[in-house]
């Protein structure tokens, strides 16, 4: 048994070697995904005068701080092409600069907006106090740090590259221990670190375990193998020769991994997605990323109007699984309360602190639990912090498919475009944290502004191209009307009619 705090202080040293022998960019996507999938869920590490570091934020401080110092630094320049994609930390775009400060206003906004307390038809509400300022910052922040490395280091083709086969190499890697739980039960996570944080009742399902391997729970594992299949099928179809075959592999794998994680929405997702991956057309493919994007990003107000078909969906579970029918429809109950409490604050929310929680007449007792990531943040932070967020998400998806005619699009930009769309979509019903969609999120984007770039020096080209063929127009008008005269003219009268012919 490994002591879980060892692992924890061991992991920046690990991260480190990564990225000074396989290079800035290899070394951040394992540093990533490696901190994802092998980390301790417990314990938290409270250093004095700082933030309390969990698992999740462990890796993306390590992959940021490093990668910081490697772009700033030389130590990048000794492994050929592994140069950063772009020369800014920051988004050139202005729109997504203004949503990322909109998702730290609603930090703000947020608590200075609840700072109410006392009795309520809803029970006790505990007000808000300043110092939640800044832990809602502070759990915004690492998104957007995920965001702007992907955005920095793998917006390119060998970016995309490189964190599409990390992704798939650990869902390989997690292919061989999903098997073993399944077949056993989730018990890797206490002989290892010696941690029993499990719910039995959420990790067996009428086809066997539910895997968690070393996540927070299956759901998560679940999730993550759905990503890896998209990735490697993506890999497939963009690779050749010998490469094809090994990816080929990968994705069987990973697929079959995939079904013994007994997730009905991770399974839908990851089959589903990968068969848009390995046969449709880039142009339908750019239209189905579009519009996952689309209904991702006005899916509350989407659900308040009665929009999404959820009796319909209910009654398609029942044929498959009467259980599976009523959990999602208790989700969806759920999220109709959660969702009618949050509208009551629709802007910046009820904040945290349970308040967002819809209670039994004035009783301690919730009224429901929901899953979905959306709702719970519609309900805490507000429309404000849902289209900060969820805008950043989907921004790049429907960007993507506007400009498609402005630059080639590569199978490796599809590939993230899936696999990102396979987490965004799984957003609307869990609220499972995952790294991987802000990195390709941060690609996607950064992919976006190449694009604009190369459309914006077509502009400029097409403008010179009118501008010169406007001026040929104009000296042949001079000329000729020379020539009708039958003289050449003096200077002044030449430079008379060149100035008429510009004015007109």
């Amino acid at each position: 048994m490994i002591p879980p705090i060892l692992v924890l202080l061991a992991f920046p040293f690990v991260s480190l070697m990564l990225c000074t022998r396989f290079g800035l960019r290899w070394g951040v996507a394992a540093t990533i995904v490696l901190g994802f999938l092998f980390l301790p869920s417990e314990p938290t590490l409270n250093l004095p005068l700082l933030p309390t570091i969990h698992r999740n934020s462990l890796y993306i401080i390590c992959a940021a701080i490093f990668a910081l110092v490697m772009v700033n630094g030389r130590a990048w320049k000794r492994h050929a092409g592994d140069a950063p994609t772009t020369q800014s930390w920051l988004p050139k775009g202005k729109l997504a600069n203004a949503l990322m400060l909109a998702a730290f206003a609603s930090s703000v906004m947020t608590v200075l907006t609840n700072r109410d307390g006392g009795f309520s038809e809803n029970g006790v509400l505990e007000p808000m106090i300043l110092t939640d300022i800044g832990f809602l910052t502070y759990e915004t922040m690492f998104p957007f740090l995920l965001l702007l490395l992907g955005r920095r280091l793998f917006s390119d083709d060998k970016g995309l590259s490189v964190m599409l086969k990390a992704v798939a190499i650990g869902g390989v890697a997690y292919a061989a221990l999903i098997a073993f739980e399944a077949r056993v039960g989730p018990m890797l996570k206490h002989w290892v670190y010696g941690i029993w944080d499990i719910n039995w009742i959420q990790v067996y399902r009428e086809f066997g375990w539910r895997p968690i391997v070393f996540m927070q729970n299956g759901l998560q594992t679940a999730l993550f193998q759905s990503i890896a299949c998209v990735c490697a099928v993506a890999l497939y179809r963009y690779s050749s020769g010998t490469e094809r075959f090994f990816w080929r592999i990968v994705s069987i794998i990973c697929l079959i991994a995939l079904l013994l994680t007994v997730s009905y929405t991770a399974i839908f997702l990851g089959f589903g997605f990968a068969i848009i991956a390995f046969f449709l057309p880039r142009k339908q493919t750019l239209t189905v990323l579009a519009l996952v994007g689309a209904i991702a990003f006005t899916y509350p107000i989407l659900r308040a109007v009665d929009v999404v078909p959820t009796n319909t969906i209910v009654s398609a579970f029942q044929k498959v699984s009467v259980a599976r029918a009523n959990s999602l429809e208790y989700r969806f109950d759920a999220e109709d309360l959660y969702s009618q409490r949050a509208w009551r604050r629709p802007w910046w929310g009820w904040g945290t602190r349970l308040r967002d929680i819809p209670r039994r007449d004035q009783s301690a007792n919730r009224a429901a639990v929901a899953d979905a990531y959306f709702v719970l943040i519609f309900s805490q932070r507000g429309l404000v912090a849902y289209f900060a967020l969820f805008g950043l998400l989907t921004l790049p998806l429907v960007m993507i498919w506007r400009k498609q005619n402005v630059a080639p699009i590569s199978d490796l930009v599809l590939g993230a475009g899936l696999a990102t769309s396979v987490a965004v979509a799984n957003l609307l019903t869990n609220a499972q944290f995952n790294p991987i969609m802000w990195v390709f999120t941060g690609a996607l984007l950064g992919r976006t502004e190449l694009v604009f770039a190369a459309q914006s020096l077509q502009d400029q080209q097409r403008r010179a191209a009118l501008a010169l063929e406007r001026e040929k127009r104009r000296r042949r008008m001079v000329d000729g009307k020379i020539g009708a005269d039958g003289r050449l003219g003096t200077g002044g009268r030449r430079a008379h009619l060149l100035g008429r012919a510009r004015r007109s």
